[in-house]
């Protein structure tokens, strides 16, 4: 089932909710004023995000000095050649430990999808796609529900730091 649509009739939290519920696997691309990003969504959870206005992955592995920056241009040289998601040559080549990257990928992910929820307009559209398993490094993926609670508990620290600094 493809989906198409704009962010102004279909909010994002709506369009993941249904993907969710209907287990769906596969790419929910997002398109606008912004920048571009995607959602991998496998069984209904997200697996992998990316967003133009956050760093990549690769580039915040290397700068929180957990892969060399060599290591991650080789890596990166592979993954043209193979066609596999950079997680999981960095791991086939043991430049990290599973345990490691699937957490920054976690991070990764609600970083992405804290950036998508600030987008008022924009087009989606989702592409069912089956997903490699064995070369998801978030096997579980993270259930949507869950960002969309931590999305909610980040607006109201906001709100409660700038009603905090308007009361001193």
């Amino acid at each position: 089932m493809s989906i198409i649509g704009k962010l102004q009739d279909l909010g994002l939290p709506e369009v993941l909710q249904i993907l969710s519920l209907g287990k769906r696997s596969g790419v929910l691309s997002l398109i606008g004023k912004r920048g571009s990003g995607k959602l991998v969504l496998h069984e209904g959870r997200v697996v992998y995000a990316s967003s133009d206005n956050i760093n990549r992955l690769g580039y915040n592995l290397v700068q929180r000095g957990l892969v060399q920056a060599k290591d991650l241009d080789y890596a990166l040289q592979m993954q043209n050649d193979f066609k596999k998601p950079l997680g999981s040559i960095l791991l086939v080549l043991g430049f990290i430990t599973r345990e490691v990257l699937s957490q920054e990928i976690k991070n990764h992910i609600v970083k992405a999808f804290q950036d998508f929820m600030s987008w008022k307009e924009g087009i989606f559209f989702f592409e069912p796609e089956d997903i490699d398993q064995e070369s998801l490094v978030v096997k579980d993926g993270i259930k949507v529900e869950h960002l969309l609670i931590e999305q909610a508990r980040q607006q109201d620290e906001e709100c409660h730091i700038v009603i905090d600094r308007e009361l001193w």
